[in-house]
């Protein structure tokens, strides 16, 4: 009778649940940007009769409101409320295909030089009226007037509306006819009428939001006063920090249950959450969940929620159904809306009832699951093999956990064992390619793996860990490999020798482990796999020759050119020699380290040349001893001449261009004129 009782209650408030949930409604998902657009006198720069569409204030103003509508996803709708005295006509606008077409009023390219316009005509209306201050013929702002507009005709439930305030912030009318008082007051009507705007976007359904952007900071300006105000849906924002978007996230749930059927004996189950392309979920997201015995409270952790049925669903018949409904007042009790910065999100669930079965069938299963919780184990480089320097894999491991539910203890009870394999096909088993299996560090040369499940039972533990590992062998030098997991559908022999009969609350199960044990793989590795990946680095030894080569020829190249650098080269264009005996040489000697007069053939030295710059030989007869021009002030483009004084004598030991210099061999006494050109 209990038990009968129970499913009553069960049934009774499924059906409450059902309802409730098809009462709760998506939001809705239109969006409309409303932006409150200042075209007064005050933004027009001074000297000039109207602003100029990129400078100054008018183009901080006006450039954020392009950037901003131009930002916008297709279907948006956007309404511009220009606003001087008073708020002027609308102009509307709607994103279609990647367009801003018009809806009514001006062309969106229209728009920069009506700005203009109205900007200088409104100021001239205040040059005819700075002294009167007369509230019929304008000429002042009115900023509080324009909001009240706006917020008779646009604050409403049917659509998300994102309003906009584009403004120096310059309130001056204290009341409708009145602009006597342009500082505290004025600026104190602003603020009431925020606050009043700020209170009417709470009382709707829908998402409403004021951004006041800041684009003066003036003393009045209200955000200088936010803590004198009650706000909760207006924020002060500075221009220069980007658009302001909406986003609606739906999240669809999943149950995470083979064939959508848990036993009675389970003490948990999975939900698989996920949201639409483009976006993720929130980090640190928490769900009710909510059932016939009450609500708990489940965090999320990459996408899944665990949730705790222990004892919570009893059946007295073979199977019956279970409901459950989803919210996500745990995390996000402001209607599952999420503000980063300037971005809105919203978050609600396409489907907040999950359906299941209950049974009290005997149903043993088993959770695998990897205490890293991912599915990237890791990257191996790979490099060649060199003498001194061997290659030596890596192996990437993490540790598994097999989670058995109390039918799968009850089945175990302190014997078995269950065969897994490592495939390289998400469906079915394929053999790795190029990549070694381990599992609690002793290799698996066919790819399988059997776990030990005999520590486990009713009254001892419900799980069991060990640790896989992959080692990549030799082979493709770069590899990407997804490898997934999987048990055979026809298990060993020595799995086999432990089906048989299960007592269960008095009842006798036969049980088919082919048939009867469900394997359950946690997304996070059955999805995508497990990834390892490999790739080709230079061998370590070989990388370090390298850059040493590198440094050294680096060094070496340097000290050559700082060598050069130091080295003075001869500036003289040409040297010519004549001699008594008709001897006579014209030798081109700029660039030269030196020149050398010789009797005899010489070779420079490949380091001297090569550190220092060449040397020029003239090599003749005539010379009884080696004479030597060095560069001796390159400004002055002068030489230096060098010789045996036991054997020559000359005119000078500095020679300097456009004069002639004689030279006399003291043992022949014979001369030669030398002019430097």
């Amino acid at each position: 009778m209990k038990r009968l009782f129970t499913l009553f209650v069960l049934i009774c408030m499924a059906v409450g649940i059902a309802d409730v949930a098809v009462a709760q409604d998506a939001p809705t998902t239109k969006i409309r940007y409303v932006y409150l657009w200042d075209v007064t006198g005050s933004i027009k720069p001074a000297g000039k009769e109207k602003p100029i569409v990129d400078e100054g204030l008018y183009g901080r103003i006006y450039g954020y409101l392009r950037q901003d509508v131009e930002s916008k996803p297709d279907g948006t709708e956007i309404i511009i409320v220009p606003f001087n005295d008073v708020a002027l006509t609308p102009i509307k606008f709607k994103v279609t295909n990647g367009k801003i077409v018009a809806q009514s009023g001006r062309q969106w390219g229209e728009l920069a030089q009506y700005g203009c316009d109205e900007v200088g005509d409104h100021y001239k209306k205040y040059e005819g009226n700075r002294y009167e201050k007369d509230p019929n013929k304008g000429g002042f702002t009115d900023i509080a007037k324009s909001l009240d507009y706006v917020r008779r005709n646009y604050v409403d439930s049917n659509y998300n509306n994102i309003f906009i305030l584009l403004t120096d912030g310059g309130q001056e009318y204290v009341a409708d006819d009145d602009i006597s008082s342009t500082g505290d007051a004025a600026r104190q009507r602003l603020q009431s009428a925020i606050e009043e705007f700020d209170m009417a976007m709470r009382q709707q359904s829908s998402t409403n939001r004021l951004f006041y952007v800041i684009t003066v900071d003036d003393k009045h300006s209200p955000h200088k006063h936010q803590n004198e105000m009650d706000l909760q849906y207006t924020h002060f924002i500075d221009a220069s920090v980007g658009s302001v978007n909406l986003h609606f996230c739906p999240i669809s749930a999943q149950l995470d249950i083979k064939n959508g059927v848990i036993s009675s004996r389970n003490k948990s189950f999975n939900i698989k959450l996920s949201t639409k392309e483009g976006y993720e979920l929130l980090s640190g997201i928490k769900l009710n969940v909510e059932d016939n015995v009450g609500a708990q409270t489940v965090e999320v952790r990459n996408g899944v929620a665990t949730v705790n049925c222990d004892g919570r669903y009893e059946v007295d018949k073979e199977i019956k159904e279970a409901r459950i409904t989803l919210n996500l007042s745990a995390t996000l009790p402001n209607d599952g809306e999420v503000e980063r910065g300037n971005d809105i999100y919203h978050y609600w669930f396409d489907d907040m009832t999950l359906s299941f079965k209950v049974t009290n069938n005997f149903k043993p299963t088993i959770d695998v699951t990897t205490e890293a919780d991912c599915a990237n184990w890791g990257t191996t480089e790979y490099y060649s093999s060199v003498p001194l320097s061997e290659y030596e894999p890596v192996m990437m491991e993490q540790v598994l956990d097999f989670e058995l539910n109390p039918d799968a203890c009850k089945l175990f009870d302190g014997k078995g064992k269950v065969e897994f394999y490592a495939s390289s096909n998400k469906y079915r088993f394929e053999p790795l390619e190029d990549i070694d299996l381990y599992f609690n560090g002793e290799k698996c040369d066919d790819y399988h793996f059997v776990v030990d499940f005999s520590a486990v039972g009713d009254d001892r533990t419900n799980y069991v860990t060990g640790t896989l590992g992959f080692q990549f062998a030799e082979g493709p030098s770069e590899s990407s490999h997804n490898i997934y997991i999987g048990y055979d559908e026809d298990l060993t022999e020595s799995v086999k020798e432990y089906n048989r009969s299960v007592n269960i609350d008095g009842v006798r199960h036969t049980v088919d482990l082919n048939k009867d044990l469900d394997i359950a793989v946690a997304e996070v590795l059955a999805s995508n796999g497990i990834v390892i990946t490999k790739t080709e680095v230079m061998n370590p030894l070989v990388k370090g020759l390298m850059w040493t080569l590198i440094v050294l020829v680096t060094i070496f190249i340097l000290s050559i050119i700082l060598s050069r650098m130091m080295t003075q080269k001869i500036q003289v264009p040409a040297v010519t020699l004549v001699g008594e005996s008709g001897y006579y040489k014209r030798l081109t000697t700029r660039g030269y380290q030196k020149v050398v007069l010789t009797s005899k053939r010489k070779k420079q030295g490949f380091f001297n040349k090569l550190y220092k710059g060449t040397i020029l030989y003239e090599v003749n007869e005539v010379w009884t001893s080696d004479v030597t021009f060095e560069p001796r002030n390159t400004r002055k483009k002068s030489l230096h001449i060098g010789y045996n004084v036991g054997k020559y004598t000359c005119d000078a030991s500095i020679l300097e261009r456009s004069n002639s210099y004689k030279l006399t061999d003291l043992t022949t006494k014979k001369k030669t004129e030398i002019t430097l050109s």
